[in-house]
């Protein structure tokens, strides 16, 4: 039986766009949150403790963790806004179906074999901004953040002649370089096509999705009548 109430466009761009707001606000805290919770351990240890030395390696580590995840949420972010733009705000492409319906059509289309090379040949380069244009700065800030935890660390070993310092720095300055590896394949430049990749691909996913149409809620137009 079909729900009394079937969502529509108009219910589905509302919900899109509120997940869009709040993985922009996740993206915004996270990093400032490892920063935070960094100086309070390093207050809560106290510097003249070796296990101080402890709060550098735990940082970069989260740091390799959040910049991951900022990145897959800054891809995930694109293919909504990409579907919005096609779907939802311009004259849409093809009927509409509803969001999961499409995204499922969308992880079967991006499996074949020649995806990479369809999306590679059609993007529209000249549409591609600089970048998110958050990502930029919260990119810095991962940077910024690591380089202090390395520096700190350092300086923790240095300073004490303990076996544990020691230990995190060469941990930390490991860590590092796994971070350094990360940001290199996450810079903003690499993500800055992220919208129009995903416009390609959704392109090709609702022109050719076969025609299932529901009925219309009736705040979008007149319902759908059996003949």
């Amino acid at each position: 039986m079909a729900p009394a109430d079937p969502v529509g466009p108009r219910d589905e761009y509302q919900s899109l766009r509120s997940e869009l707001a709040d993985s922009k606000r996740y993206v915004f805290e996270r990093p400032l949150l490892i920063a935070a919770g960094g100086l309070t351990a390093v207050g809560a240890f106290k510097v003249d403790t070796e296990y101080v030395a402890v709060v550098p390696i735990v940082i970069v580590g989260l740091l390799v963790f959040n910049l991951w995840f900022t990145a897959n949420r800054l891809v995930s972010a694109g293919r909504i806004i990409a579907y919005i733009q096609l779907q939802l705000e311009a004259p849409r492409v093809a009927p509409w179906q509803g969001w999961e319906t499409s995204l499922r059509e969308y992880r079967k289309w991006i499996k074949r074999p020649q995806a990479r090379e369809t999306v590679d040949h059609e993007l529209d380069r000249e549409a591609v901004p600089d970048g998110f244009l958050y990502y930029p700065a919260i990119y810095k800030l991962h940077l910024g953040i690591a380089a202090l935890a390395v520096v700190s660390s350092g300086w923790f070993a240095f300073g004490s002649s303990h076996f544990v310092p020691n230990v995190c720095a060469i941990g930390t300055l490991l860590l590092a370089m796994a971070f350094g590896v990360s940001a290199t394949r996450r810079r903003p430049g690499k993500l800055a096509t992220t919208i129009e990749r995903n416009r390609v691909i959704w392109l090709h996913v609702l022109k050719e999705m076969p025609v299932n149409q529901p009925p219309q809620p009736s705040s979008e137009g007149a319902a759908a009548r059996p003949a």
